[in-house]
């Protein structure tokens, strides 16, 4: 039988590798979402300065028929939706699909391969989660669909819209000021980037965790190790339950509560064993047989076992 730290540090390459596989991603959706900020750009200029008015000096006039065209802004993210942004979700989804996939290698020889290929294949609770009818279309409401709607960049182009009437931007400063709130300056990311880059890492993850569960109910397992490294910028939430056994009740009584969950007052609802430490997490729970937590950690079984009458 291999030893715990054989199995601790075997668990943490193949941690490690998903991770790995999660920046290759995110790296290639942000080069997507930028290549579409860039339309999103055009759009937004030829549906507002059709239905924007300016005085014989050129610069635009503070009335409400010009702030009533703010509507045109949303028009605008609709149509960029639809038509570009599309593409990029389709790409993105089976992104997530792939990674959560991964997961499979964490369980290599806990059971027949046909078994884990079964559950990999098996996408139905995580197109559910983000949000993916079967045929690839995005439901409304969900987390893809929020994140495709850009709301705080919608706000932001608004305010800069407002700002730009309500000072009597020309058409030149209009144009300028827009395309640097979206685009961003010289040798910075744009404003749809930064949006993105805000929420795409964290789904890549809760994807993986999805499927995690799904090994977990699949393989009949209640008991999880807390993998991943400890580096400088690890919350303290996450140093203390590295390398260490848990119980899934336990993991779900008790992280909620635990003092140094970050995002206590944020309203955000937190779900221990897909959210983890929360934003930007890169630690991983592999689901683990009660055989293997007697060996890692026995007296954590014992006492834990005792405490929850498991």
């Amino acid at each position: 039988m291999p030893k715990a730290d054989d199995i601790l540090k075997e668990l943490q390459q193949k941690a490690d590798a998903i991770s790995a596989a999660i920046d290759r991603k995110q790296a290639a959706t942000g080069k997507n979402i930028a290549r579409a900020e860039k339309q999103l750009l055009q759009i937004i200029f030829d549906s507002l300065t059709r239905h924007l008015t300016f005085d014989a000096e050129g610069r635009l006039i503070n009335n409400t028929d010009n702030l009533a065209a703010l509507i045109q802004v949303d028009k605008a993210f609709d149509q960029f939706r639809k038509k570009v942004l599309k593409g990029v979700l389709r790409q993105y989804v089976s992104d997530l699909i792939q990674i959560a996939g991964m997961t499979g290698e964490l369980y290599a020889g806990e059971a027949p391969a046909a078994t884990l290929a079964k559950i990999i294949a098996d996408n139905t609770l995580l197109l559910r989660a983000i949000g993916v009818t079967a045929s690839g279309n995005v439901i409304k409401g969900s987390i893809l669909w929020e994140v495709s709607n850009s709301p705080q960049v919608r706000q932001g182009v608004k305010s800069v819209v407002i700002s730009a009437i309500q000072s009597g931007w020309t058409l030149a400063e209009f144009t300028d000021g827009l395309r640097t709130f979206i685009r961003g300056i010289k040798g910075a990311t744009g404003r749809l980037v930064n949006y993105w880059r805000t929420y795409a890492y964290d789904i890549f993850n809760q994807a993986a965790e999805v499927k995690n569960e799904q090994f977990r109910r699949g393989l009949d397992m209640q008991w999880l190790l807390y993998v991943g490294d400890i580096i400088k910028d690890s919350r303290a939430f996450c140093v203390k339950k590295a390398g260490n056994v848990f119980a899934v009740i336990e993991a779900d009584t008790e992280w909620p509560d635990d003092p140094d969950l970050v995002g206590k007052k944020s309203g955000i609802p937190y779900v221990p064993r897909i959210d983890r430490g929360r934003w930007n997490c890169r630690h991983r729970i592999r689901y683990i047989t009660e055989e293997l937590a007697l060996q890692i950690d026995p007296a954590k079984v014992k006492l834990i076992k005792a405490k929850y009458n498991i």
